[in-house]
């Protein structure tokens, strides 16, 4: 299929006609979906720079956008407003758009000709905190950002099961825990002023789509704040480091016995009882 394919004929105005786009498709569309790309290729229904171009569609035309690992490498200044702004307008009330990209805190997130590292964070600005006054600007629109789907690091789910870590403090506080994940939004185009917060529930598995486990809510909740004389709890990176010793204590005492004997001659290290 083209640009100039019976399924997608331009308007009398060069729009294009087409309920599902995927933006970034190289050389592996998905079915049914008209395929955006900067470059030409097997798949590509049209060539276009979408962070300097406009999206070659009418408003509140289409129904689906998907893209994966390509909002990473966007690198024009502003990015990636100018493309956030045209999935708003082109999308109809209640669209679905589902991005992926490699998760910020990975070795894969880390590539040479990376330009952004996302992570949760960046889409909390995106859809919450900085909706209005940033990234959607004035015009109606919004996302609604209802899932987060990660794929996880091969049998890192029974590593930090044998360790007694929670999933959503590793996810939150350590690193290559995740390799990609996905946001799954919906626009509401009846909307000028971001929902916040919001709490997407976060799908877990070892490949997209296959869900192995479920948390609700995007981040670890904070610790209360201390009240009084109350003594507040270590930070969490002791509480690990505590909790790694108790186990390496249970599992291998002569192990530990040995790291004790030499963090004891190094007296500003001590921690381990």
């Amino acid at each position: 299929m083209n640009a100039r394919s019976s399924t997608t004929l331009p308007s009398a105005g060069g729009r294009i006609h087409a309920s599902s786009v995927e933006l970034g498709c190289g050389q592996h569309k998905r079915e049914g979906f008209f395929g955006i790309d900067i470059q030409g290729g097997p798949g590509v229904d049209l060539v276009l720079d979408i962070e300097r171009e406009p999206l070659p569609f009418e408003d509140d035309t289409v129904e689906r956008i998907y893209s994966s690992h390509m909002f990473e490498h966007l690198c024009a200044p502003g990015s990636p407003i100018q493309t956030l702004r045209e999935i708003v307008r082109v999308c109809k009330h209640n669209a679905e758009v589902e991005i992926w990209t490699p998760y910020g805190k990975s070795n894969d997130g880390l590539l040479l000709g990376h330009h952004n590292f996302y992570t949760e964070t960046h889409w909390q600005h995106i859809c919450c905190f900085y909706a209005d006054t940033v990234y959607l600007g004035p015009a109606p629109g919004r996302f609604i950002w209802h899932k987060t789907q990660y794929v996880l690091d091969g049998g890192i789910l029974e590593h930090l099961d044998r360790l007694g870590f929670p999933l959503s403090f590793a996810v939150d506080h350590l690193y290559n825990i995740v390799r990609e994940f996905g946001v799954f939004l919906r626009v509401d185009k009846t909307l000028k002023k971001a929902p916040n917060p919001q709490t997407p529930i976060r799908e877990f598995g070892y490949q997209r789509g296959t869900i192995l486990t479920t948390l609700n809510g995007v981040l670890e909740p904070r610790q209360p704040e201390p009240t009084g004389n109350s003594t507040p709890p270590p930070p969490l990176r002791y509480r690990a480091v505590d909790l790694l010793n108790a186990k390496l204590k249970e599992r291998a005492p002569a192990l530990h016995s040995i790291a004790r004997n030499l963090i004891d001659r190094l007296p500003a290290l001590k921690r381990i009882p």
